[in-house]
């Protein structure tokens, strides 16, 4: 049902109580402003929800209750400031949902409870604070999460430390300065991590310990202006790495050492003047 470009204030929850069979709902680029939680309530096989584009400010809880076949919700541009804990709670195999262009601005502890759902997306929002364990309902099924252009300068070791599936985080185009040793405490299995285009200026050690299945690296554009040899630890599977347009001035012996399997390695546009004997002597 398509009933995108219109300028739909209000749904009607019986509007769609002959629609048990509907799969598919498309309702972006309205003037919704509220849905009540039995909005949804007779769309037993619904499959997809395009909300986005509208003038949502709030999710009642309930809202996206006993959807048992959803599979992506979209609520991207819209105006919701606060979710509160338990308002998104939606307890099905959905695969993705979708809250870019939202100007939220906290996550709180224990914020979502997807059980299910393999990608989050809360990028270009106006993020400032994430709870602790704000993640712990979806710590069994989330592979991809997305931070990228909001405004955090900094976070606790806690907030991924239940994320034992996660795959992939972007925290690009944020705020970060410094990377704390312990930072991504919990994620075991990540694979792709993201932190380009911050204002990293420091790499505490340790700060990548335990992510031994990362692959790929992405540090470009920040102010990265010394590197040490643990600053890499733990990288034991690395196999790119982009630290271009940085500060650095000298790549001292060692840097790279636990590097076992680096394969690519993107310096450009530093200032670099000096190297260390063996620099790029990798083992094998």
């Amino acid at each position: 049902l398509y009933l995108e470009s219109n300028k739909i204030i209000e749904i009607n929850p019986l509007s769609f109580r002959n629609l048990r069979n509907l799969r598919w709902l498309y309702l972006q680029d309205n003037q919704i402003e509220l849905l009540s939680n039995n909005t949804f309530e007779s769309l037993k096989q619904i499959e997809r929800i395009i909300l986005s584009g509208n003038k949502l400010k709030y999710i009642e809880k309930g809202t996206f209750h006993n959807m048992r076949f959803l599979r992506y919700l979209d609520l991207t541009r819209n105006q919701l400031e606060l979710l509160e804990p338990d308002s998104i709670n939606i307890q099905n195999s959905i695969n993705s949902i979708a809250l870019l262009h939202n100007p939220i601005r906290r996550i709180f502890p224990y914020n979502f409870q997807f059980t299910f759902v393999k990608e989050l997306y809360l990028a270009n929002c106006s993020i400032v604070d994430i709870g602790e364990n704000a993640f712990c309902g979806m710590k069994y099924s989330v592979r991809i999460l997305s931070f990228t252009s909001n405004n955090i300068k900094d976070f606790n070791s806690t907030v991924f430390n239940c994320l034992y599936e996660l795959r992939e985080l972007d925290m690009s185009f944020n705020q970060i300065s410094r990377l704390k040793a312990n930072m991504f405490t919990g994620l075991m299995f990540l694979q792709k991590l993201s932190l380009r285009n911050n204002q990293i200026e420091v790499i505490e050690p340790f700060a990548f310990k335990n992510l031994n299945y990362v692959g790929e690296l992405n540090l470009d554009n920040n102010k990265i202006k010394f590197l040490t040899e643990n600053s890499f630890h733990d990288l034991n599977s690395l196999f790119l790495l982009f630290i271009s347009n940085q500060q650095l001035r000298e790549i001292k012996s060692n840097t790279f050492v636990q590097l076992e399997r680096l394969n690519f390695l993107d310096m450009s546009n530093n200032q670099i003047t000096k190297m260390g004997n063996g620099v790029y002597v990798f083992k094998r």
